[in-house]
């Protein structure tokens, strides 16, 4: 038999239309991750075959039901995580580490939480329990003698954990951290009043500073007047 290359072609674009869609791969893996006990998984899978179809209305019930349930247990297990931590009781290693081990292990059950409820409520609080203890942890038992070394070993500390607490309130004390660290720098440059009429973070620098965001990197820039 021969086959000629339109009929080649016809026959293969047969043949692709036969295999599963992306809804249905997407149906496939979220039942293998409910198959493994992979919460976060089944209600990303399902999320995506609800995009995929957002008129197949048994598809989206079912992923706002499974996201709920997930959340749920999610947040239980968050919640037993968060309620262990606290700074460490003594600078000896074995301390240390067991307090470092629950902060992340909590921080771990957080980012799951986000994963299938961006934005949600609880882990916002959560994490700003995690972040209250980071802190503290930071600023008194892991940290040395108040001093310049110090001030930079606290900024450093509180940024090992900024991204995964990744609150507002944990951001504005990595930035009162970092503050801490340049006064003793610049000296007489970062000493005076407030400009009246300013607003936000610049209504808390000196009149000869501005706070702004680098278009370039999105990073937020204190930076003198000219």
């Amino acid at each position: 038999v021969v086959l000629t290359t339109s009929c080649l072609a016809l026959i293969l674009t047969a043949a692709a239309g036969c295999g599963p869609s992306a809804k249905d791969r997407a149906l496939r893996e979220a039942n293998i991750a409910r198959s493994r006990g992979d919460l976060v998984g089944e209600v990303l899978h399902l999320r995506r075959a609800c995009e995929l179809d957002p008129d197949d209305r048994d598809v989206c019930e079912r992923a706002a039901q499974v996201q709920a349930h997930a959340r749920q247990q999610l947040v239980m297990s968050a919640q037993s995580a968060c309620n262990v931590i606290g700074p460490p009781r003594s600078r000896e290693p074995a301390a240390v580490d067991g307090a470092v081990a629950a902060l992340d292990g909590c921080l771990a059950a957080i980012t799951r939480i986000r994963e299938v409820s961006p934005g949600d409520a609880e882990a916002i609080r959560l994490a700003d329990k995690a972040g209250v203890v980071w802190s503290d942890a930071c600023h008194s038992t892991l940290a040395p003698a108040d001093s310049i070394d110090g001030r930079l070993f606290r900024v450093q500390c509180l940024g090992t954990r900024a991204q995964a607490i990744g609150t507002p309130a944990f951001a504005a004390r990595v930035g009162e951290a970092r503050t801490a660290l340049a006064a003793p720098l610049l000296g007489s440059f970062a000493e005076g009043d407030p400009l009246p009429g300013r607003t936000g973070k610049n209504a808390k620098v000196p009149y000869n500073w501005t706070v702004h965001t680098s278009k370039s990197s999105g990073a937020e820039i204190v930076s003198l007047n000219c």
